[in-house]
């Protein structure tokens, strides 16, 4: 193991909810995911508005500097990609359930203390040293989602090939 010398930099690694909600509702609209909603419920040109979302979350959390989970955002989001109130609460609630609850203690709670657990020699592993924040998501990402240049978005199962 490496031992960690003064002056060392460590780069951030998250699982960002903006990130991971907007992931969520790509899968219902994909019909990758279960849910009762229909693309129907969907607003016309949905891909091309999540695509715009995605840059804007990914920009946000880059030049911030800080990560403070922000639930609001979540409801600005979705209220941009769907027709009706209605459908926008029950893609919230399907993405409460998973990211809270589901497995024991929610996706999200899981993600975050596999985040704690690495080790310098790991993280090397996963990010080299061109990137300065790591953001985990709990799928594989389209292709046509991007990140920034100082940025590694990872899915989850890549993420457990490190650790």
């Amino acid at each position: 193991m490496k031992k960690v010398k003064k002056g060392d930099y460590f780069p951030t690694i998250i699982a960002p909810i903006e990130l991971n909600f907007l992931l969520f509702v790509n899968k219902i609209y994909n019909k990758t995911w279960y849910s009762v909603i229909s693309k129907e419920e969907f607003i016309d040109d949905f891909e091309n508005h999540l695509l715009i979302l995605w840059d804007k979350r990914v920009e946000t959390l880059v030049n911030d500097g800080k990560y403070i989970i922000n639930e609001r955002v979540i409801k600005e989001d979705i209220d941009r990609l769907v027709r009706k109130k209605e459908t926008a609460e029950i893609i919230i609630k399907e993405f409460e359930n998973f990211w809270y609850r589901i497995p024991p203690h929610g996706f999200g709670n899981l993600l975050e203390r596999i985040c704690g657990t690495l080790q310098v020699s790991q993280l090397q592993n996963l990010i080299g040293d061109e990137y300065s924040k790591i953001f985990i998501v709990f799928d594989c990402l389209p292709k046509e989602y991007r990140a920034q240049n100082s940025v590694k978005v990872v899915s989850y199962s890549e993420f457990l090939r490190y650790i």
